[in-house]
């Protein structure tokens, strides 16, 4: 993707939302785009009515629209969202980067990916200039349903490493249980991590 100096991109992640690996997703995709001003997409009908009160939906117009961040594809609402977001930037280019896939087998409680809804989503996709994928398993389930795509790996990864220097001692290890944890097992991941660090 290219983009001018100051040229408008509708962004389309779950950033700013208390999610850490969404924001290093987002933050990553703005340094590979400098210059460039990114505009939040909305998610909530709030968000959707300040962004017209603005006058930025009419600017976005024949805007490239960018989503990155989490596990987007294969999910109801991300797909309404992707939708709107395409009407709004009126084919302007549409790029999928570092998306995730979700797993039909998964189960979550709010996942939204039931009833084959990976199924509806080459349509979906097929109006991108580019999709890629943060891994395999991800391209794999794609595949299944008739879309190639690139895997690139979680785009979090071009960030630069922190300055600081590593120091002998305990560490701490934060986990985060949502409500979509694989298995809904919370318990059962703590005992897993507990074994995977004494063995480190």
């Amino acid at each position: 993707m290219s983009a001018r100096n100051g040229q408008r991109v509708a962004y389309l992640g779950w950033h700013g939302r208390q999610n850490l690996g969404d924001d290093a997703i987002y933050d990553a995709v703005r340094r590979q785009l400098p210059g460039v001003r990114f505009v939040d997409l909305p998610h909530f009908t709030r968000e959707r009515i300040r962004l017209a009160a603005q006058g930025s939906t009419f600017r976005l117009r024949h805007s490239p629209l960018v989503v990155g961040g989490g596990t987007v594809v294969g999910r109801s609402n991300w797909r309404r969202l992707v939708g709107q977001g395409m009407a709004v930037t009126k084919n302007g280019g549409a790029f999928a980067i570092g998306v995730g896939v979700e797993d039909p087998v998964f189960g979550g409680f709010r996942s939204r990916s039931e009833n084959g809804e990976l199924s509806r989503w080459p349509r979906v996709l097929s109006q991108f200039d580019s999709v890629s994928v943060r891994g395999p398993r991800s391209a794999e389930l794609l595949s299944d349903v008739g879309v190639s795509v690139e895997v690139c790996g979680d785009p979090a990864l071009l960030l630069p490493r922190p300055q600081v220097c590593a120091e002998d001692g305990l560490i701490g290890v934060n986990l985060g249980f949502g409500d979509d944890l694989w298995g809904h097992d919370p318990v059962g991941l703590a005992a897993q991590m507990s074994t995977a660090v004494k063995r480190s």
